[in-house]
């Protein structure tokens, strides 16, 4: 299917740019909207993060440390030295 862009007739394909980027058509949601959309990706195919996947992937990480440390907590508590066990 093509995908009209600013005047672009998009069929799918990727190109490339020295540098190692390029741009792809992606499908997918983007602000709650699902659809195909121009994206960036990497040298090695990978699609570039936008900032709201960013974000949310800080956002998990944080949490995923968050409960790393009170589980940590209570194994001292317990008298299991944490870092024996890692």
């Amino acid at each position: 299917m093509d995908v009209l862009f600013a005047g672009w007739s998009l069929c799918g394909v990727r190109s490339e740019w020295s540098g190692g980027l390029g741009l792809g058509l992606w499908q997918g949601s983007h602000d709650g909207v699902e659809g195909k959309w121009l994206r960036w990706y990497d040298a090695d195919g990978n699609w570039v993060m936008t900032s709201q996947e960013r974000l949310l992937l800080i956002e998990r990480a944080d949490r995923e440390r968050q409960r790393a440390d009170m589980l940590a907590a209570k194994l001292r508590e317990l008298g299991i030295d944490v870092e024996e066990i890692i």
